[in-house]
């Protein structure tokens, strides 16, 4: 079977032969989650790069089993399907390749500085604008979504006090397709870097968007066990905390949260 025969359930697909990554694109008006269904095609490698990009969802999904709330065509509601190489398979790789495309294009909208909070969330003044999923099979499918024109409202109505859309921060409302279109180049101009063996530049980024080098932490461990000090290294190979004992090698898989000591926890907002 050959790769056109992987067509979309409903609604258009387009291409855009210089990326790999949203080469090709389904656009859907609404699905049930763009994860779930990339994830039908997560054991095809034809199907590597493929963007699924949805206006609505009406069971989007979120870290741990939560749920996403998005109000319909106010977001980039956006899964990627690849098929990496085994040297950037590690979900720690993955989800830094993401979050640093979504800083570099909440950047480049809104001209504010994001910041990553760990493992997953995207805030901008404190506040979470974006959410991403890994989920592995065969391939590997990262789910973003990202709040752009999200009224107050919607998350008021829906109990989301640490949430918040980029058009609240820009004080106008934004272009939606823009918005995805730059994400889509980011995404792709990342996963380059990473099959040229420059995964050391998202490193970077993604320790400087963090925030958190050189800063007194709290780390819960996927375990239960939290240690609490200065973290004094931070990469894909483990974290290095400084504790008032000793210092503490942790792996990025082991770790649950990261919060500064200097500030309150932020609450999970879907």
């Amino acid at each position: 079977m050959n790769r056109e025969h992987i067509a979309p359930p409903s609604q258009r697909e387009y291409q855009v032969t210089h990326r790999e990554i949203g080469q090709r694109v389904w656009r859907l008006a609404e699905t049930e989650s763009t994860n779930a269904l990339a994830l039908t095609l997560a054991h095809d490698p034809r199907a590597h790069g493929l963007a699924i990009w949805a206006d609505a969802q009406t069971a989007g999904r979120g870290r741990l089993g939560r749920s996403w709330f998005s109000e319909p065509g106010a977001g980039v509601l956006l899964s990627v399907l690849v098929f990496p190489p085994t040297s950037v398979q590690r979900p720690v790789c993955l989800t830094a390749w993401a979050a640093v495309a979504v800083c570099e294009t909440i950047y480049q909208t809104t001209g504010r500085q994001p910041r990553i909070k760990w493992p997953n969330d995207v805030l901008l003044g404190g506040k979470k604008v974006c959410g991403i999923l890994v989920e592995q099979r065969l391939g590997t499918v990262v789910g973003i979504g990202l709040n752009v024109n999200t009224s107050e409202a919607f998350f008021a109505a829906h109990g989301l006090r640490q949430a918040a859309s980029l058009s609240q921060f820009t004080q106008r409302s934004l272009d939606v397709e823009q918005v995805g279109e730059l994400l889509l180049d980011r995404l792709d101009a990342g996963y380059a870097a990473l099959l040229r063996g420059q995964g050391e530049e998202i490193e970077s980024a993604w320790r400087w968007y963090s925030g958190l080098w050189g800063r007194d932490v709290l780390v819960q461990l996927c375990n239960g066990e939290t240690y609490r000090g200065r973290l004094l290294e931070m990469g894909f190979e483990g974290l290095i905390l400084q504790t008032p004992c000793e210092p503490c090698l942790f792996l990025p898989e082991e770790i649950a949260e990261i919060y500064q000591c200097d500030e309150p926890n932020e609450a999970s907002a879907s």
